[in-house]
């Protein structure tokens, strides 16, 4: 089974290691996240499985 081609919208991209990494519009909030703040989302075999905050990063 072959997995299916995600289209990222731009503020995303893949790493080509299984991480994708999108950063926050610094004018847009989205529920509790504070602007400008790191995220990265874990995928394995394309199932999410953690979304790490990194704003220290």
């Amino acid at each position: 089974m072959q997995h299916p081609v995600i289209v990222l919208p731009p503020q995303l991209h893949h790493n080509g290691k299984n991480l994708v990494c999108f950063r926050i519009d610094v004018n847009k909030r989205v529920s509790n996240i504070t602007a400008s703040e790191r995220f990265y989302i874990i995928l394995v075999n394309w199932n999410i499985i953690a979304i790490l905050s990194l704003s220290q990063a």
